[in-house]
This record gives C-alpha cells, structure tokens and sequence, in this order.
C-alpha cells in the first residue's frame, strides 16, 4: 500500500474555505474569491499527486500482469514436459538404459519448477491475490518431484509415476489459478 499523506494539503484547503467563508459572512466578495481560487488550485494539485499515484500503481499492474502472463506460459510448458516424461516412464522397463535419462529430465523439470517458483514468490511480494493456496501448490509439485527423482533412482516405477501424476495435477490445478488471477487483474484494471 502506497503511503499518501494528504493531510497538510486538506488542512490547507480547509484554511482557505474557512476564509473564504469568514469573508463572504463579512460582505468582501472580492477577498473570498480569492480565497476561493487559492482552495481550488490546492484541490487541483492535490488531485494531479493522487493521478500520479494511480498511474504509477496502474504501471505496476501492467508490469505484473506481463510477469503472470509468461509464468503461465512457462507452467503450460512444464506440464506438457512432465506429461511428456510420465508417458516415456510408462513405457520404460527399469533395466533399460533410456530409464536413467528419465530420472535426469526429471532433475531437469524440477530446475525449471525452481525458477517459477523463485517468480511467483516474488510476484506474490508484491500482489495480495497470489496467495498461499500458490505456495501451497508449488510445495506439492516440489515435493512430489523429489519423491520421484528418489522413486526413480531407487527403480520403483511405479511409486514414480504416482508422484509424476501428483505433480501433472497439481501443476494444471496452479495454472488454473493463475489463469483465474489474470482474469480477476484484468477486470479490475481500468
């Protein structure tokens, strides 16, 4: 939240109303338009201050959105790649060697998962909607991945697969709601 101290401008303003009240009560018309026009003026730079903010605010929107927007593209990305690796899993036999390339694809997503991790959190620093239903989700995937890099490097093709299938739901289920907070961003942008 943005720090906007008005309160020496309003008592200003306040001022000259005042004045301008005292001076219409006492019949100088020409004092009190005055005190009129200088009550206005401050109202009028009062006014620009709070655009300049909400411009700036509105920048930041725009800034984030775009930052959502690829973090989105990059979370579509990661699911077809680990969909891509559960399909190969499934039709690998743990004795052959294309099996172990499977485990090192897997070290791989869990680095990209990484970064859009390290992303969201400091987009979330930033946006209250992203919130902690996210960072409960990124937490499941990761933890899942580690599960199935263990799994896969201990050869149990199965336990890996469930945890591949974990992290492919709970990947669609973050890029839902992303999805969903872009859409409320949108609305809510002027």
């Amino acid at each position: 939240p943005k720090d906007i101290n008005t309160n020496e401008e309003e008592e200003l303003i306040k001022k000259a109303m005042d004045d301008a009240l005292d001076q219409l009560s006492d019949q100088k018309e020409k004092k009190a338009s005055e005190s009129q026009q200088k009550a206005s003026d401050k109202m009028k730079d009062m006014a620009k201050k709070l655009n300049s903010l909400s411009q700036k605010s509105s920048q930041q929107e725009q800034e984030d959105m775009a930052t959502l927007r690829l973090l989105l593209e990059q979370l579509v990305t990661f699911s077809l790649q680990q969909e891509g690796l559960l399909s190969d899993l499934k039709n690998t036999n743990p004795q052959d060697p294309k099996y172990i390339n499977i485990g090192q694809e897997q070290r791989k997503l869990k680095d990209k998962i990484s970064v859009i991790d390290d992303s969201l959190t400091a987009l979330a620093k930033r946006q209250i909607m992203i919130s902690g239903i996210i960072n409960k989700e990124v937490q499941t995937i990761n933890r899942s991945i580690e599960n199935s890099i263990k799994n896969l490097t201990e050869r149990k093709k199965s336990d890996a697969t469930k945890n591949q299938q974990i992290v492919m739901m709970h990947t669609n289920e973050l890029g839902l709601l992303l999805s969903e907070i872009m859409e409320k961003m949108q609305q809510n942008m002027p």
